[in-house]
């Protein structure tokens, strides 16, 4: 594979929390993680707030190998939290995703 390194960060709306670099200051600027999430969603919500001080950039070159288990499709109570989770989700940035 030929990496193209012309490509630059590129600001972004969402960035998934299986590999997401953070900056100490920036974390602790925004608050950390927010504690009414259980497992589902809190990468949604960091990288929102984190947004709202531009620090949410992508890097077109780097690339993660996520092992995805997809625990909520077998467990109940996995499935449970996703949907109490993503409800706290909406009531706090509204139902609109990104």
């Amino acid at each position: 594979m030929l990496l193209d390194y012309s490509k630059e960060f590129i600001v972004s709306t969402y960035l998934s929390g299986c590999f997401l670099i953070v900056p100490v200051w920036a974390y602790k600027s925004v608050g950390g993680f927010c504690e009414r999430y259980f497992l589902h969603v809190e990468d949604a919500d960091i990288v929102r707030r984190l947004s709202r001080v531009g620090l949410t950039l992508h890097n077109p070159l780097g690339f993660v190998i996520h092992g995805w288990a997809r625990g909520s499709h077998f467990s109940f109570r996995q499935s449970l939290s996703l949907v109490k989770s993503f409800f706290v989700y909406c009531c706090i940035w509204g139902f609109k995703l990104f």
